[in-house]
């Protein structure tokens, strides 16, 4: 299933895939990878996780996903922000989906760290238990 998948999914602010609920990734496709220290981002996607993580058990959601309308709409502000940079500038790179869309972020850390730093519902499909399983669990 996950054969040439940088080729067949896109995902949404670097950490989640349409049509995969539950799937989250660190540094996966447009995570900041050739314009900052992986440190930084590996550390910023899992707190965006284990916020999202937190999230499910508190309100007994069993499932989340990104929307499409999300997904698309990253893409193509990702897209945009991508003109002129050297990314883009028609050189053949493994930067490059096959759509010719870059597989990089193309703005500074700390933008990357501003749209990762709260949860967004509105992006998402959440799905919850029925209401005699989706009791929260108490922190440990």
């Amino acid at each position: 299933m996950f054969h040439g998948a940088v080729n067949e999914f896109v995902d949404h602010n670097t950490t989640t895939i349409p049509g995969l609920p539950n799937l989250f990734l660190l540094m996966g496709p447009n995570s900041p990878i050739g314009n900052s220290s992986l440190v930084p981002i590996a550390e910023i996607q899992a707190d965006y996780v284990v916020a999202w993580l937190r999230r499910m058990r508190e309100r007994g959601i069993v499932e989340i996903e990104p929307t499409a309308s999300a997904t698309n709409r990253f893409y193509d502000e990702v897209g945009d922000a991508m003109g002129g940079t050297v990314w883009v500038s028609g050189c053949d790179s493994w930067y490059l989906g096959p759509d010719g869309v870059s597989l990089l972020w193309p703005w500074p850390l700390e933008e990357f760290r501003r749209r990762l730093a709260q949860l967004d519902p509105a992006d998402f499909i959440v799905r919850t238990a029925p209401s005699e399983t989706a009791e929260p669990h108490p922190p440990r």
